[in-house]
């Protein structure tokens, strides 16, 4: 386990410290979009948006750690080392060797704490420790030069980013048609109600609202050399200053933007193979 963690140049094996098993997932997911400027106008479909600039949120990340010690006194030792290295009021530096990268981030709460040994019992004493951090610069881990994928050995997707097959980024695509075929909602008309009268009088709209198009996918790589070649790409080609074109297997274009990514999870550790999954949230402006 040691040098697997290094806050601030401390190395938190030396506190009898590491990061559990997809503990460290957080600190690899896009960051969500600060919602676009638009206008729902009444007489249209969709969306009128503004996608000539694009802005995130800063992301929250939890790290989860375990903390075991043979006597009471190491334990409460190095759980006080530990308290003091990482809420202090400057931003930690935490490099993780399963990513190879180096995370800048502020912390923000000490989530959950499991304790289990008791102050008083025979050791060995332990604890599980949920740390949620703010990454306040989300974009610092991205290299924003890198546009075009490099995997050759995923199956075809049949799904179109920007006229790149999201085979080539590694992906395959789990689900997305349950959402990407459904209907839109329709935009509400003029609706009248009276006090004194039961129901109500619309004047129905033909009109279609925008919608949610999710895409449920796995990421293969070889290498993190390859992964992150990928990924990069994968989240350059979502964060264009226009709107995306995904194209679907019948051969129809759908025009959306990015809005965030969610339900991410690492199913192995990076040095047997990368497999990831993850959800992207578009957003069909019609």
């Amino acid at each position: 386990m040691a040098g697997s963690c290094i806050i601030n140049n401390i190395d938190i094996s030396t506190l009898g410290m590491f990061v559990l098993k997809g503990g460290d997932s957080d600190l690899l997911t896009f960051p969500d979009r600060k919602e676009p400027k638009n206008n729902d106008w009444f007489e249209y479909d969709g969306l009128d948006v503004d996608l000539s600039e694009i802005y995130f949120n800063a992301k929250k990340v939890t790290i989860k750690c375990y903390l075991n010690a043979a006597t009471t006194h190491d334990f409460l030792t190095n759980l006080n080392a530990f308290k003091a290295l990482i809420t202090s009021s400057e931003n930690k530096s935490i490099y993780l060797r399963e990513f190879n990268k180096t995370f800048l981030l502020r912390y923000v709460s000490c989530q959950q704490f499991t304790f289990k040994g008791g102050l008083i019992k025979t050791p060995p004493k332990s604890a599980e420790i949920d740390v949620q951090f703010s990454d306040d610069t989300p974009l610092l881990m991205f290299d924003r030069t890198i546009t075009a994928p490099i995997s050759t050995k995923i199956m075809p997707t049949y799904v179109y980013l920007n006229d790149i097959e999201l085979k080539n980024f590694g992906v395959i695509v789990k689900n997305i048609y349950d959402s990407a075929l459904q209907f839109s909602d329709s935009k509400e008309g003029l609706i009248i109600t009276q006090e004194r009268n039961s129901g109500q009088v619309v004047y129905p709209s033909s009109k279609l609202k925008s919608k949610k198009i999710t895409i449920e996918c796995a990421m293969l790589a070889d290498t993190r050399d390859e992964f992150y070649t990928n990924y990069y790409a994968l989240f350059n080609q979502l964060t264009i200053l226009q709107a995306l074109q995904l194209r679907l297997a019948d051969g129809t274009t759908r025009n959306c933007y990015y809005s965030s990514m969610t339900n991410f999870s690492k199913i192995k550790p990076f040095s047997s193979g990368i497999h990831i999954q993850f959800t992207l949230n578009l957003v069909d402006i019609l």
